[in-house]
């Protein structure tokens, strides 16, 4: 059996993902070269935004303030923040490893691909993520908050054998839990034992969310961001990096090297393994494993540069809040 979890983007910890990101998105849109290394901490009404920024187009507290409110919003909170920021320039030692084309950081990725659903993911994580996106349809709104989880299980057949659904809720309980079986009998379908056990909001009232009943640190969801937890990830997380820090690149164009081999090559299943030094541009060690073994091709580029990854996936562009959103992988060539 196999099991994962998706979260909404109401949920404290992806908030704090969609407020990095939609700072670095900020700064790559007003400086395509700028690095950026944030983390966010967020709960009980405050946001603090800290790490390293080196840009030629800064901004001021009082822009900062408003992207994180906006994105706060947009996700669907009202409530007003009081925001704290740490903001320092990178390193100059880290810096001049990455002046040279080199990693910002020495790490371990991973990518992985199957062809087991259209997305290439796992199907369990494909399933509790399309449950997650679902419930937060603007469409919902009028139903549901922001904050949830999802949690699938499948059975040996690739059946669902259980679902767990907590999807914060307004008005009635039970009126909530109608419209989450009619989710789950949308999304699940066929996939959907008879005998599957679904759990619809189990610990009752889910009316408190966000920051306001809980606290949420950026990546702390490493796994349900990637492939679940059955396939190995590296140790980074992907939000507030841009394309030098190689927890996040280099994890990208890990699953872009598993994602050709499944779709390009007929592999029924790839998985990259990759690592890097810091301040050295080329991978220091490269692993790739597929079923079947012995229908493996060689592929050219295994050894890219940090460089030649930001380029081929067009990393300098301001994409990453909307990729945070639907999950990092699965669309658009990943």
């Amino acid at each position: 059996m196999r099991t994962a979890e998706a979260v909404r983007n109401g949920h404290p910890d992806k908030v704090c993902d969609l407020v990095a990101d939609a700072l670095l998105d900020a700064y790559l849109a007003r400086d395509p070269n700028a690095r950026v290394a944030i983390e966010v901490q967020g709960g009980h009404g405050k946001v603090t935004a800290a790490g390293e920024v080196t840009t030629r187009e800064p901004m001021s507290f009082e822009e900062i303030q408003g992207i994180i409110q906006h994105t706060y919003e947009d996700i669907g909170y009202q409530e007003k923040l009081r925001v704290e920021t740490l903001i320092a320039e990178q390193s100059g030692e880290i810096a001049a490893g990455v002046d040279t084309g080199g990693a910002g950081d020495s790490g371990i990725v991973s990518g992985y691909a199957t062809s087991e659903t259209p997305s290439l993911l796992p199907k369990e994580l494909a399933l509790a993520r399309a449950l997650a996106q679902m419930i937060d349809d603007p469409s919902r709104r009028e139903r549901f908050g922001p904050d949830g989880k999802t949690q699938v299980t499948l059975d040996d057949s690739g059946k669902v054998a259980s679902v767990v659904v907590s999807a914060q809720h307004l008005g009635d309980l039970e009126a909530a839990r109608q419209e989450l079986r009619k989710i789950v009998a949308e999304v699940l379908g066929d996939d959907l034992r008879e005998d599957a056990k679904v759990y619809l909001n189990p610990a009752g009232l889910f009316t408190i969310g966000g920051f306001t009943a809980d606290t949420g640190v950026s990546g702390r969801k490493i796994v349900q961001d990637q492939y679940g937890p059955n396939i190995p990830v590296g140790g980074g997380s992907f939000s507030g990096k841009d394309g030098t820090k190689v927890d996040r690149s280099g994890a990208y164009f890990a699953r872009y090297l598993a994602v050709r081999l499944v779709r390009d090559h007929g592999i029924t299943s790839a998985f990259v393994q990759m690592a890097y030094a810091i301040g050295v541009p080329r991978p220091v060690w490269t692993r790739i494993e597929t079923e079947p073994k012995e229908s493996a091709p060689k592929l050219s580029d295994t050894q890219a540069t940090v460089t030649e990854i930001i380029e081929t996936l067009g990393l300098r562009k301001p994409i990453f809040t909307e990729r945070t959103k639907r999950g990092h992988f699965g669309f658009d060539g990943l």
